[in-house]
């Protein structure tokens, strides 16, 4: 038998059986609300440990469903440090695997973040704040996801020394793109 299997061509090849599946799994959530949750995280991986801190935390998703391809609209915000904000809005598909964001990041106090580039670029990076509104569009593409987005990005109130000879790098109030 295991010689005349060889043998077979597409033409000769018997038909295999068709097997029943099952259905295929699929869910529709209405809405999925997660309201004022906060997250401390310590990393004390860098020399000097950073602490990452978000309250405020909430997330509403409507119409989360697959296998169908739903657009499901969705909102999330949170406190980020003691006065930083995030805000997305926009609509994700699950079976499209595609999502379209609206971004609005203000006061990110950059210095939580100076471990790291001190630990990488030894750089001393002694204040500033990150802002930014940004339109995020992701879609499959044939073989990658197709990512666009635009916006504005700004940095204020810069200030970062030399990390050997700590002097002064580079100082501004503020640089918008």
């Amino acid at each position: 038998p295991m010689l005349a299997e060889l043998m077979e061509t597409p033409e000769t090849k018997p038909v295999a059986s068709q097997s029943q599946k099952g259905r295929e799994f699929s869910y529709l959530i209405k809405e999925l609300v997660v309201s004022n949750w906060s997250f401390d995280v310590h990393d004390r991986q860098p020399a000097s440990p950073v602490h990452l801190q978000a309250s405020k935390v909430n997330l509403r998703f409507n119409n989360l469903a697959a296998p169908q391809n739903v657009q499901s609209p969705f909102e999330f915000s949170t406190t980020f440090g003691n006065r930083g904000t995030i805000e997305l809005k926009g609509t994700a598909s699950l079976a499209a695997k595609s999502a379209d964001v609206d971004a609005k990041i203000g006061r990110i106090p950059l210095t939580t973040f100076a471990p790291y580039i001190t630990e990488q670029a030894n750089l001393l990076l002694k204040d500033g704040t990150f802002d930014a509104r940004l339109r995020v569009s992701v879609q499959p593409g044939p073989d990658d996801f197709q990512v666009s987005f635009g916006g504005d990005l700004g940095i204020s109130r810069l200030y970062l020394l030399d990390g050997a000879y700590r002097e002064d790098l580079l100082t501004w109030d503020s640089l918008q793109i």
